[in-house]
C-alpha cells in the first residue's frame, strides 16, 4: 500500500515524485540509464532504468 501514496508530478523535462518522510525526487525523462523488462504479477512490461538514486528513493521508501 505505500507505493500508493507516491504523488508523481509532470513538470516541463521531469518528473517529480513526492512521498510521505521522502525529500521529492526529481527526475529527467529524457535521461534513461537503460530500457530494460520487469514482471508485475502475470504480466511482463518494459520499463525504465532511471539511475541508481532513483533505485535507492525506492528502496527507501518501500523498506
Amino acid at each position: 500500500p505505500r507505493m500508493a501514496l507516491i504523488r508523481p508530478q509532470l513538470r516541463g523535462d521531469e518528473i517529480i515524485l513526492r512521498a510521505p518522510g521522502m525529500l521529492a525526487l526529481h527526475l529527467r525523462v529524457d535521461v534513461v540509464e537503460a530500457v530494460t523488462q520487469a514482471r508485475i504479477w502475470d504480466d511482463v512490461v518494459s520499463c525504465y532504468d532511471m539511475g541508481d538514486t532513483a533505485a535507492q528513493w525506492f528502496s527507501d521508501y518501500l523498506a
